[in-house]
């Protein structure tokens, strides 16, 4: 008969038979988490990456709307967080490039002039996922140049959030 020992021996080892690293240590990692605290899997396959030039905001008007940012023109990523308004965002910083175009575009459209006549969209996928507002604000420090190329990509659902945030690494 096994003794209970030798079988929890057993046991353990086929458990962490592929925990071991490259180099023999025996070391196991803990659970990779999304940066949020949420367990990723690493066997799954991972969601896809977003192509540079796909875009994630657009400006509008009453006549059109231009894109306004893709996702070559995010430098990082921050965590998740909830806003105040109840929807959920994703920090990112800008490029220097793309706080450039961000400013000239919304230059262009006159946006920085009269934001309340205009929206910004964030999209993933090719769907709208939040509309919302240009606060005058934010106008003026743009066009001043206060503005430092840091925006926050709204959205209405955490699990949204998350998921547009993993997109973009």
């Amino acid at each position: 008969m096994v003794s209970r020992r030798r079988l929890l021996g057993v046991v353990a080892t086929v458990a962490c038979a592929g925990c071991a690293s490259r180099d023999g240590g025996g070391t196991s990692s803990p659970t990779p988490t999304d940066g949020e605290g949420d367990a990723v899997s690493v066997t799954g396959t991972p969601p896809p990456t977003l192509a540079p030039d796909t875009t994630l905001l657009t400006v509008t008007d009453d006549e059109r709307e231009v894109d306004l940012l893709t996702v070559g023109g995010v430098a990082e990523t921050g965590a998740v967080a909830e806003s105040r308004g109840g929807a959920y965002v994703v920090p990112v910083e800008l490029t220097d490039d793309a706080r450039d175009s961000f400013r000239d575009t919304l230059a262009s459209v006159g946006a920085l002039e009269s934001p309340e006549a205009h929206e910004i969209r964030t999209y993933l996928d090719g769907e709208v996922l939040f509309t919302a507002s240009i606060a005058p604000g934010f106008a003026d420090a743009v066009e001043s140049g206060e503005w430092d190329g840091r925006f926050r990509l709204a959205v209405e659902e955490a699990a949204t959030a998350r998921r547009l945030r993993q997109r973009l690494r």
